[in-house]
């Protein structure tokens, strides 16, 4: 069952009408479940840097505007695949909304969603590096 309802509510995505967490402590115990502790800083560190790349891509791509919607849409994508591997669930269904957007052709909802995902990646890799302080040395 799939209870996502993309639509943000005061820039937090929704699931079942309930906003969703930051984070998803079950990705990230399945990660420590099977890397050695030294490991996990360096794998969170490689996410939060791949996510801050993306975002300043999608930034980039929005500025081209219309035409640009094909190129936002495959950022939002690989950017959703980067969330959801470590973690990052408000993020991830975000990038999933905006990713629909671009394909639906809404520009003002893709316009909103950019800038809720940019800050929802922003308090995820803040969480993430407040729980691991030795990925923030290897960013």
């Amino acid at each position: 069952m799939n209870d996502h309802i993309g639509s943000p509510i005061n820039g937090a995505a929704t699931a079942g009408g309930l906003p969703l967490p930051v984070l998803d402590d079950r990705v990230i115990g399945n990660w420590q479940a099977v890397l050695p502790p030294q490991k996990i800083g360096g794998l969170i560190a490689a996410h939060i840097a791949e996510s801050r790349t993306q975002i300043r891509q999608l930034r980039e791509a929005g500025k081209v505007g219309a035409d640009g919607l094909s190129g936002i849409g495959a950022l939002a994508h690989d950017l959703k695949s980067v969330c959801g591997n470590i973690g990052m669930v408000r993020a991830q269904t975000l990038a999933a909304d905006l990713e629909a957007a671009c394909r639906a052709g809404h520009h003002h909802d893709v316009r909103r969603t950019l800038h809720d995902l940019e800050q929802a990646v922003g308090a995820a890799a803040a969480a993430l590096i407040a729980r691991y302080p030795d990925a923030a040395e290897a960013i």
